[in-house]
């Protein structure tokens, strides 16, 4: 028995790999060692993290189907189309129908299929016509109906008329600008 009470006694003296701090290991002191296995053991950590995320992400990615768009028809869809804009028109001024007259500030925008140079130089041959038109159309209403409440109706008047002035068709016709003084 007296062997293995000694190989006992040599287990707990000197059988330990720690290193306690303040004792010099080879060149490095203790410390510096115990700093140098924590900031392996971050390391490894943080490159298994990354590693384990990483395939994660991957296999997410994988596991979506992406879906072609629906179609959504245009009378459910708020988008509105894209038009070009002819703004060479003049402002507007000119007196109401009301009694005694009253001042109006109009000014318009006319919008168009985008190229369509055909439309974009007949509105530029016409200009002086279709400002004719408007400011007599504009002058013949009264002051109240010269307001934004009344705005989307004297848009539609106003742009039937240039059509029927018009051999190419525009789209919409928008006020810049419209007041009644």
């Amino acid at each position: 028995m007296a062997d293995d009470d000694s190989f006992l006694e040599d287990e707990e003296t000197g059988g330990s790999d720690d290193v306690e701090v303040g004792q010099k290991v080879g060149f490095l002191p203790a410390i510096v060692i115990k700093i140098l296995q924590w900031l392996a053991i971050i390391a490894l950590l943080i490159i298994l993290i990354v590693t384990i995320s990483y395939f994660m992400f991957q296999n997410l990615i994988k596991g979506t189907v992406t879906q072609p768009p629906q179609s959504i028809s245009e009378q459910y869809s708020n988008k509105k189309e894209m038009y070009a804009w002819f703004n060479n028109l003049d402002t507007i001024r000119g007196l109401t129908a009301d009694k005694p007259a009253k001042n109006f500030i109009a000014s318009v925008s006319i919008g168009y299929v985008p190229g369509n140079n055909a439309v974009q130089q007949e509105l530029l041959d016409r200009r002086i016509q279709i400002q004719n038109l408007i400011l007599i159309h504009l002058g013949s209403k009264e002051a109240e109906e010269l307001s934004i409440s009344n705005a989307e109706k004297l848009q539609n008047e106003l742009k039937e008329m240039i059509i029927e002035l018009m051999i190419e068709r525009i789209n919409v016709v928008l006020f810049n600008e419209l007041q009644a003084f």
